[in-house]
């Protein structure tokens, strides 16, 4: 597994030392673990040459460039770019002021590893980054010369650990330093482009990363700001993302810093003097009003097209809908993908000619038998040979389809060419094991009851020892009900099937159980059955049944799974040989029901096997509940995936959130532990916290020569053995300036020979 590291850059005067430090970090970062993608987001040309010079000269970079000198600098904006184009599953951000050792990006590749973020898509975790001072960039370089790696990794910690003040300006935990699985940040949207300059922005995606993967309780304060990276309280969104790197910080891993005068940036229409690089207040205002937005609607960016997959595709939803928010996690894979909705397309011939002058070459549909105009473009791209995928839900609990052969009953991939092989014993025990859960779990498709059991509902049906017929009804209103009823024809007709049957069944051996589908308001009028009440969870009356009937709803699945023989009557995805029967009248139902339906456990197991492990995907799906007056249903609003298959030639894996840390949990520590989480909670409930800033470190002026550069480190210590703690900060802040204010002649002319003054510019002068 390798990471690619994102470094977003833009090579301009403002930049301290970005060329030598970018090469710095493309070589610490080992070749056989990582690839470095470099975004260049608008250098001047001459610049950009000296960047595409460099990344030539190492294998394992590359750089993407973007034109937008005219554009204000957008880390958000280049981060997302070079995930875009990255080609390894988990992609790291790494500023190009921010270094660790080749034995440090090691230690981050293991921990990376470790955790399958690579599968387990949804876990990541931020660095920890010690900001540096002058004399701390000197030090860390000092003892990295002069020692092993892992020892000087080890060495400087100790400065870290111990808050040597004079090498650490201060730590950062929640800064933009993240690891996260690539396929997962595309899908969430990545950084949002609203953005601009620097700040904010690496909060507000993590925000976002972490609501799938929650790492203990919010503060009660959650969206206060506190403007502070030295957390001593559990307060304000920042202490609560900075357990993503306390983490890891436990197991001595930390990134550095390096120090670099305060930057000024152009913005769009401002001069440089009124536009701060970190554009600190107006994307904090941005951000605390995205974070109750986000909170409150869980709307979030479109997903991000994936630019290393080369198909480019068509798919038919409504922008901004809810069933496109449940393909989020789906829709990178689909590579440049566009949203168009389906009534845009006036007929099938327009369809068509879109798909050829956008030259499409896949097609993505929902339920393609959904409405009569959505089924003439799929019967017309289906015709056309292009390749498309149908999408729906699946018939077992969390599952989900994405069908490259067609919808249901009309698609090949359920021939028994897919699946009817002999199954290993690990696989036969892993098919048994999950139907032993779907039976232990009890999850239905549809809202049910509480189970109870089959002979709870035997004693208060009052059928005796009578064998049972289960029928279970489907909605007439849906699509495998309309298109997919073979013989029976409209659904209502089954009913008079179902009535019909029960009465060629002797009633002394045979009791026939229907139940209404939950989402109906009304029981349809059958004679000669009992209806089971609405809320009768359906296991229950499966285990009750001898044989089960039905037109082709997915209980038949679940019932075969169940070890129960299953007829149906319309066409049925499941309906083969050893699975469900199929019967074109009334006639042949009620005698292959009183004969005994054949059912083949070993071609089941094979089946189920087939759909759970390489068909079917499977995610923890969000539902709402719609009331359409008539009959009410739920409809997914939001799929967590734990896989994805069928849209690429691997299975895509999601993996499952990892757990929520206990108030007992280390990380906590540095806020005091469980007792001091309540106190910080009464204390922000009692009124504002004040926390104090950190002062600013010292600073080099950018105009020193690099001759002059070299010389400060070596005056230094004369600085401080002649003077004191405030004379060399003095010093760092402009050693040219430090000099000339000195009241000594002699130092004086020292200073002056060390630091000469530098001639105005002409437009200084003027």
């Amino acid at each position: 597994m390798k990471i690619s590291i994102i470094v977003p850059v833009r090579l301009n005067e403002t930049l301290f030392e970005g060329l030598p430090r970018l090469e710095q970090l493309i070589r610490n970062a080992p070749s056989d673990r990582f690839e470095v993608v470099v975004v260049d987001y608008g250098s001047p040309t001459r610049r950009a040459a000296e960047l595409s010079f460099l990344t030539d000269q190492f294998e394992h970079a590359k750089l993407v460039r973007v034109d937008s000198e005219a554009e204000p600098f957008s880390a958000g904006i280049a981060r997302n770019v070079g995930a875009q184009n990255a080609t390894s599953p988990v992609i790291m951000f790494n500023d190009v002021d921010c270094l660790a050792s080749p034995n440090m990006y090691e230690k981050i590749h293991k921990e990376a590893r470790a955790r399958r973020i690579d599968v387990n898509a949804y876990d990541f975790f931020a660095i920890p980054i010690a900001f540096l001072t002058v004399e701390g960039v000197e030090e860390y370089h000092r003892i990295h010369a002069a020692n092993e790696p892992y020892d000087a990794d080890s060495l400087f910690h100790y400065h870290i650990i111990r808050g040597e003040k004079q090498f650490i300006w201060f730590m950062a935990h929640s800064g933009s330093t993240i690891v996260v699985n690539r396929l997962h940040y595309l899908s969430i949207g990545g950084t949002s482009p609203v953005f601009h300059g620097h700040g904010a922005e690496d909060y507000e995606v993590k925000l976002r990363l972490a609501s799938y993967r929650p790492i203990g309780r919010r503060p009660l304060d959650y969206y206060r700001n506190t403007k502070n990276n030295q957390m001593h309280d559990y307060v304000g969104f920042r202490a609560y993302l900075s357990l993503y790197s306390y983490e890891v910080a436990f197991r001595g891993i930390y990134m550095v810093h390096l120090w670099h005068p305060r930057r000024a940036v152009n913005s769009v229409n401002q001069a440089v003097s009124n536009a701060s690089y970190k554009q600190t207040e107006r994307n904090f205002t941005l951000l605390g009003e995205m974070m109750k937005d986000f909170d409150k609607s869980g709307k979030q960016l479109n997903a991000l097209p994936d630019r290393a997959v080369s198909r480019k595709t068509l798919v038919l939803c409504r922008p901004a809908s809810t069933a496109l928010e449940t393909l989020r996690q789906a829709l990178p894979l689909l590579g440049q993908y566009s949203v168009i909705d389906e009534t845009v397309f006036a007929d099938e011939h327009a369809l068509l000619d879109a798909i050829e002058a956008e030259e499409f070459n896949h097609v993505f549909f929902l339920n393609p038998y959904g409405n009569e105009h959505r089924l003439s473009l799929y019967n017309a791209v289906r015709s056309a040979n292009i390749p498309y995928w149908v999408h729906d839900r699946g018939a077992l609990p969390h599952s989900w389809f994405f069908d490259p052969n067609g919808f249901n009953a009309d698609s090949s991939s359920y021939h028994r060419q897919n699946w009817d092989f002999p199954l290993p014993s690990d696989e036969r025990e892993e098919v048994i094991s999950y139907i032993r859960s779907l039976k232990t779990n009890a999850e239905t498709l549809e809202k049910n009851g509480a189970p109870k059991s089959a002979e709870h509902w035997r004693h208060a049906f009052g059928i005796g020892d009578r064998r049972v017929l289960f029928v279970p009804l489907q909605r007439p209103t849906d699509t495998v009900t309309r298109y997919f009823g073979a013989e029976v024809g409209p659904y209502e007709n089954f009913y008079k099937w179902v009535a019909e049957v029960a009465a060629k069944l002797d009633p002394s051996q045979w009791a026939v159980v229907v139940k209404k589908h939950p989402a109906e308001l009304n029981r349809p009028k059958i004679p000669g059955v009992v209806f089971a009440p609405d809320d009768a969870h359906v296991h229950d009356l499966i285990d009750l049944s001898h044989s089960v009937m039905l037109l082709n709803s997915g209980v038949g699945l679940l019932s075969l799974a169940f070890g129960k023989p299953v007829v149906a009557c319309g066409e049925a995805f499941y309906a083969s040989d050893g699975l469900a029967s199929t019967a074109q009248s009334i006639d042949e139902a009620a005698a292959k029901i009183k004969a005994g339906l054949p059912y083949d456990q070993e071609t089941v197991y094979r089946f189920v096997h087939y759909l759970t492990t390489k068909f079917y995907s499977f995610g923890q799906t969000d539902y709402v509940e719609r009331d359409l007056g008539d009959r009410r249903f739920l409809a997914a609003s939001r799929i967590k995936y734990q896989n994805i298959r069928m849209l690429t030639d691997e299975h895509v894996f999601f993996g499952s959130p990892p757990a929520a840390a206990s108030l007992d949990s280390p990380l906590f520590s540095s806020f005091g532990g469980k007792d001091a989480l309540e106190r910080a909670r009464q204390k922000a409930d009692a009124g504002p916290i004040i926390l104090q800033q950190s002062k600013m470190p010292a600073q080099l002026p950018a105009r020193l020569s690099p001759l002059q550069r070299q010389i400060v480190p070596i005056v230094r210590p004369f600085i401080r053995l002649l003077g004191n703690a405030k004379d060399v900060e003095k010093y760092n802040r402009d050693p040219a300036m430090y000099f000339r204010r000195l009241k000594s002649p002699g130092y004086k002319w020292v200073g002056g020979m060390l630091f000469p003054p530098r001639a105005q510019s002409r437009e200084a002068a003027e």
